[in-house]
């Protein structure tokens, strides 16, 4: 992962955190571990935060050639199955018998990718002034968001010198209609 941070107008950019990115046979297919993917991009991200890094946006770099299905719920229903699997094999030939190569990259020209994960000012600096009352009030704007409670409170944490039960707690009591003085 790559933070990349405007500075005086110019792009500086960083290597937040490295992971092996490798597929796993189960059965007859090879499928890529997308759990342990899932795992690393959240260290990563927790790796950013820890370093002060406020994040703005995330971007993701593939090659579209494989996906996972995902039921109405928004849920992965399995392991997307990897392009190296068997079921592929022979398909790139099949399909230049029908489409010439040059026909093919005439409209569709490979090109490199390069992704960055935007950062603003640290958040040390961002959420400084905040308030314990702020911070709350934040977390219940989250929870009107569809933020559970707890997720709430530790998400308006972040960046902030409270911790996720004191947040907790001051969002409480302003759900009562009490302030702490």
């Amino acid at each position: 992962m790559i933070a990349g941070t405007l500075t005086d107008g110019r792009l500086e950019m960083e290597e937040i955190h490295r992971f092996p990115n490798h597929q796993e046979r189960l059965g007859n297919h090879l499928y890529w571990d997308f759990p342990a993917l899932f795992s690393e991009l959240k260290k990563g991200l927790k790796k950013a935060a820890s370093r002060g890094l406020k994040v703005a946006g995330i971007g993701i770099d593939t090659w579209g050639v494989d996906f996972g299905l995902i039921d109405r719920n928004g849920d992965l229903l399995g392991n997307p199955v990897c392009y190296r699997d068997e079921r592929t094999s022979g398909l790139p030939e099949e399909f230049f018998e029908e489409v010439s190569p040059e026909a093919h990259y005439a409209g569709n020209e490979p090109r490199g990718e390069y992704v960055l994960v935007m950062a603003g000012a640290p958040a040390a600096e961002a959420e400084e002034s905040l308030t314990l009352e702020q911070a709350a009030q934040r977390a219940l704007e989250l929870t009107g968001e569809g933020y559970g409670p707890t997720a709430a409170a530790k998400a308006a944490a972040q960046g902030t010198p409270y911790s996720k039960s004191e947040v907790y707690k001051q969002m409480l009591a302003l759900q009562a209609g009490e302030t702490e003085e």
